[in-house]
């Protein structure tokens, strides 16, 4: 387990999903539906800290999550820092450092530390948590956040039917991320919206080397989409590499025209949302 310190301000909008379409010709277009509210001018006197189970420069899900952490850092006063590449064996320990660095608040970053979170948040009470995951805690001092991946998985569907010869589509989810299942379903909702008979081949897998297999074993059933719905930046990259039809779930703005093969990306802003659970935290205290 690695420790980096970042300080840093805080402010934000609120939590939204915003899709990317890429077009034909190495052209790229963006569509994005955002719910702001105004911004945050007074300054917030806690400091956080994040909890992150990948590598921050991991270049996928871990990566931009830190980058929106950044980004409302730059928009408030609030002081944060962050411990990343935590196993759920690690999560006390990074909770113990973090408490020690004079953290007030702080916030889980993957779904994987949800059951480990219940046991460890009642013996901080203290301390202010925010769970990522619909699960809800029994302690007081913990708040879920969640978001809905599943509404941008359904338009993935459609879109990847839409652009499919086959009828077959297939998706490579990654266990570990949030609504695996419901991201699943919607995606499957989706492709029969198109092809009443279309079918949605699923593959679960988190490291590069699994996901390597799933793609592989996705195009071997047929499949001439791929849904990349994976925390690794990998499945999008691999398909790119084999130059399969894919959709990505990570933000890709202002890159689409490096990847000729994405049909479209959806993906979560959650700069917003830190800042706006910080005020309610406080105004809770």
């Amino acid at each position: 387990m690695k420790t980096k310190w970042l300080k840093g301000i805080a402010a934000g909008l609120a939590l939204c999903v915003s899709i990317g379409l890429t077009g034909c010709g190495g052209t790229a277009g963006e569509s994005s539906s955002e719910s702001s509210s105004a911004a945050v001018e007074e300054t917030v006197p806690v400091k956080v800290g994040y909890i992150f189970h990948k590598k921050a420069d991991n270049g996928g899900f871990t990566e931009q999550m830190n980058a929106q952490r950044q980004k409302a850092a730059r928009r408030c006063g609030v002081e944060t820092v962050y411990i990343e590449d935590v196993s759920v064996q690690d999560f006390e320990s990074a909770v113990k450092a973090l408490v020690s660095a004079g953290c007030t608040e702080i916030v889980s970053c993957s779904a994987t530390f949800t059951n480990i979170l219940a046991s460890v948040s009642s013996r901080y009470m203290n301390v202010k948590f925010l769970n990522y995951g619909s699960a809800s805690i029994g302690t007081a001092n913990v708040f879920s956040y969640t978001e809905t991946a599943y509404q941008g998985a359904y338009a993935a569907g459609i879109a990847a039917a839409y652009n499919s010869k086959t009828q077959k589509i297939g998706i490579v989810a990654d266990p570990e991320l949030l609504y695996n299942y419901a991201t699943i379903n919607a995606a499957a909702l989706g492709v029969r919206m198109v092809f009443a008979s279309g079918t949605l081949c699923a593959a679960g897998a988190t490291d590069n080397g699994e996901i390597k297999e799933a793609v592989d074993k996705l195009v071997s059933e047929g499949c001439d989409v791929v849904i990349c719905y994976t925390d690794s930046p990998y499945s999008a990259e691999y398909c790119e590499q084999k130059g399969i039809k894919f959709i990505g779930t990570l933000d890709y703005s202002g890159r689409e025209s490096e990847y000729k093969n994405m049909l479209m990306y959806f993906s979560t802003k959650r700069d917003s949302l830190f800042v706006s659970q910080f005020k309610q935290l406080k105004m809770d205290a």
